[in-house]
């Protein structure tokens, strides 16, 4: 696995296996073609991180900051120490808590969000999303799943995108 495109294009990324499904490059490439012109200058948030790959990608394109959250950051860890990146912060905690614990701290331009598939607790984290504001008021949300997320409350769908197994569902603030 490496990173895309950027300033860290080519280098690669380490990952756990046990513990990380992660993204593959086609949906990244997708991703961040579709976000090419929201990244630079960006906050941008990676909600089950596992291996960090979406935020140091985002950094890779001069994302302004990152945030990656995951209960598992060992290899996040590796990575961040790896690319020597000041610029992204890890913290262990769910992504429901940090939802619930961050409301109007800090906004984001992206977030992204990519729960393990059949994660049990996907009702929660769609109420999360609708009921504490994380997206700065142009900010979009993308969330990779297996089927695609159709409804957030609070939220207006913009897109989705197949990608094989992978969805990609994109929201907005209403």
């Amino acid at each position: 696995m490496h990173i895309i495109a950027g300033k860290y294009k080519g280098l690669g990324l380490e990952y756990d296996s046990k513990y990380i499904r992660p993204t593959t490059s086609k949906v990244r490439g997708a991703f961040f073609n579709i976000m090419s012109d929201k990244i630079v200058g960006a906050d941008f948030l990676e909600l089950f991180c596992g291996s960090g790959a979406m935020a140091i990608e985002a950094l890779s394109r001069d994302a302004k900051s990152a945030i990656a959250i995951d209960l598992h950051l060992e290899t996040a860890q590796k990575n961040k120490h790896k690319f020597k990146l000041d610029n992204l912060q890890l913290v262990r905690t769910s992504a429901e808590q940090f939802i619930k614990k961050n409301e109007g701290l800090k906004l984001f331009d992206i977030v992204y969000l990519d729960p393990p598939y059949r994660y049990l607790k996907q009702n929660e984290l769609l109420f999360y999303l609708s009921k504490f504001a994380i997206l700065k008021e142009d900010g979009v949300l993308a969330f990779e799943s297996e089927s695609a997320i159709e409804k957030i409350e609070g939220l207006k769908q913009v897109k989705i995108c197949e990608y094989g197994q992978s969805k990609l569902s994109f929201f907005k603030i209403l």
